[in-house]
C-alpha cells in the first residue's frame, strides 16, 4: 500500500501556487508549483519516518500543516 498525503481544499478555493515539504530539521524535501487543482496527492512511501511540515502559498494566502510518517 502506498503512503500518500492529500492536500484538499473544501469549497471553491483551489490549490494553486507553491507547495513546500520540510522535515523536522527544516530541510526542504520537495518543492512544487501547483496550478488550479482541488486535490493534490503526494506519495510519501519512500520518505523516512518522522515529522514533516507542508507549506502551501499563493498570491493571496498561505497555510502550514504538519504530519507524522510512521
Amino acid at each position: 500500500m502506498a503512503a500518500k498525503i492529500t492536500v484538499k481544499n473544501n469549497g471553491s478555493i483551489r490549490v494553486e501556487g507553491e507547495f513546500e515539504l520540510y522535515d523536522i530539521e527544516g530541510k526542504l524535501i520537495k518543492k512544487l508549483d501547483i496550478e488550479d487543482v482541488s486535490v493534490y496527492h503526494l506519495n510519501v512511501a519512500s520518505f523516512p519516518s518522522g515529522q514533516y511540515k507542508i507549506i502551501t502559498s499563493s498570491e493571496n494566502q498561505s497555510a502550514v500543516r504538519s504530519f507524522v510518517k510512521e
